[in-house]
Formats: structure tokens, C-alpha cells, sequence
């Protein structure tokens, strides 16, 4: 019987290598935990609309030419559905069939919600406009830096670092088909 060669156990070692080190990179990341309140704080309709638009620029109901009457600097990033404005404010996506506008980022000051919270202001001013019934969710090695999350499939989240709003998404999810 032939004997195997040494190189012949290389291409299994490295494979075993591999995945041993998937892993443990696997088990070493960190899941987010998230707190639930004992009943949501509810949103309405209103609440997507984008405050200061005339007309009304509303989530889930305005299309890609609302938005780009309203906000003419902007740019399409190519076919992606993602309309960017040229102050860097917000990040407006649509669907790809309906064009329906179904989540904004607003990631720089001077856009605001419907309820007047804007990139700086303090958490304290999100409770205070919203409610405490929010999921919160965030790394147990960086509790300060966290994301509030009001609503279900149509939700607002606030990107909350430090006691300050640093990016605020607000989500109008549509059919499946759109």
C-alpha cells in the first residue's frame, strides 16, 4: 500500500484552518441587544411626512419627481433607486418598480421630522416630541452609542450617540412587488 505524502494533507489542513478561524471570529463578534418597552409609542401618518416640504413630501406616498421638485441639487446614484442631495443632508430611496419614496436618511442638519427633531438635537428632545416607548438597541461594549427604533414596518430610527441624534431613517416599507 502507497504511503500518503505530506503534501497531500495540505489542502485539508488549510481548509481546517480556515474554517477553525471563521469560528472563532464567528463567536468572538458581538450580537446587539435590544430592550423592548411594554407597548410602542404610536406614529401616524404625519409622522413621514418630511417637515418644510411644500407640498408635502410624505414617505411612502411621494415619488421621485416630488423629491426632485422639491430638492432640484440632488443626484441619482446611478440605477440604484438612490437619489442624494448635494449638501450631503439626506439620502432619499425609492422603490425600483413604483419609484414611491420608502426610506430617507437624514444624516446633516436642516432636515427635520415631522415632529422638529433634526440631526444634533439631544435624545432628551426625541422622548420629550415621541414618547419612551421605543425599542432600543445597542452593543453591550458601547451602551452611550445606541439605535432608538419607533414604529414596526413603518418606523422611525434615530442613530443616538452620546445623548445626541447623529442620523435619523425613516422607513415606510411598501408591497413586496414595488
Amino acid at each position: 500500500m502507497p504511503r500518503k505524502s505530506w503534501k497531500s494533507y495540505i489542502i485539508p489542513s488549510i481548509f481546517i484552518t480556515v474554517f477553525l478561524i471563521a469560528v472563532i471570529f464567528t463567536s468572538m463578534q458581538q450580537r446587539p441587544i435590544s430592550e423592548y418597552p411594554d407597548q410602542l409609542s404610536p406614529l401616524n401618518s404625519n409622522d413621514f411626512v418630511i417637515a418644510g416640504t411644500d407640498p408635502l413630501l410624505q414617505v411612502g406616498e411621494a415619488n421621485l419627481g416630488d423629491v426632485t421638485l422639491q430638492f432640484p441639487g440632488g443626484k441619482m446614484l446611478g440605477r440604484s433607486g438612490v437619489y442624494k442631495l448635494a449638501d450631503n443632508n439626506a439620502i432619499f430611496t425609492f422603490t425600483r418598480k413604483t419609484d414611491l419614496l420608502n426610506k430617507i436618511d437624514i444624516v446633516g442638519p436642516g432636515m427635520e421630522t415631522a415632529r422638529a427633531i433634526s440631526v444634533n438635537d439631544s435624545f432628551d428632545k426625541v422622548v420629550e416630541k415621541y414618547g419612551d416607548g421605543y425599542v432600543r438597541s445597542y452593543y453591550k461594549s458601547d451602551p452611550q452609542t445606541f439605535d432608538a427604533v419607533y414604529g414596526k414596518e413603518q418606523c422611525i430610527v434615530f442613530h443616538v450617540t452620546d445623548n445626541k441624534v447623529s442620523k435619523i431613517v425613516i422607513l415606510h416599507e411598501t408591497a413586496k412587488t414595488n
